[in-house]
């Protein structure tokens, strides 16, 4: 190739190579999804563990206004105090009468806590049976945010599936997130309980 040749690719190879370089940093700020939020190319995503699944939707609302344990909360429901049990997760007790405190308990009430705490509206669905032999009320909880509270902490190893009753909508979704817990090893299958 010709001394004058070379000359002339040099720059032009340079100015492709910045021009590549800029869409590379430009495009995904640019690209934006319905709510603004940058859209994070696939390679450059962290690596998806969990597959939660699209929460039920709620027939009812309700503001929290007490946090017993991981899996019991009170909440306002039409101006009345009403005590939830949630509907298929049982977590660790903290604080059962003539129960010492359960391995993963504390974090399984704390985590309720960030999914629902005092003074949010969540959402309740129920099921064919709605009251249990205690008198609490047996919901699926929403979070304001579309999550299955059940299936969070049953993904998260803070709980097991359970059934109560004739109540199984919603059953196989906290069957299949205990699976992934226990895949991750996550809380109570991280070995940390013994």
């Amino acid at each position: 190739m010709s001394e004058r040749r070379r000359t002339a690719v040099g720059p032009v190879l340079v100015v492709i190579a910045l021009a590549v370089a800029s869409a590379v940093v430009l495009i995904p700020q640019l690209a934006s999804t319905d709510s603004g939020s940058p859209i994070v190319p696939e390679a450059s995503r962290a690596p998806d563990t969990s597959s939660p699944s699209v929460a039920p939707i709620p027939t009812e609302q309700g503001r929290v206004t007490h946090l017993v344990d991981g899996d019991t909360l009170d909440v306002s429901l039409r101006g009345v105090r009403t005590r939830i049990r949630l509907l298929n997760v049982d977590t660790p007790e903290t604080v059962k009468d003539n129960t010492p405190v359960q391995c993963m308990g504390p974090e399984a009430s704390a985590r309720l806590k960030q999914l629902t705490p005092v003074g949010s509206t969540i959402g309740l669905v129920f099921d064919v049976e709605r009251v249990d032999q205690y008198g609490r009320t047996l919901a699926t909880v929403v979070t304001a945010s579309g999550q299955n509270v059940s299936e969070v902490l049953a993904q998260e190893g803070l709980g097991r599936a359970v059934r109560y009753g004739q109540n199984v909508a919603g059953y196989a979704t906290v069957q299949a997130a205990v699976a992934r817990a226990k895949d991750a090893r996550l809380g109570l299958w991280s070995g940390a309980c013994g």
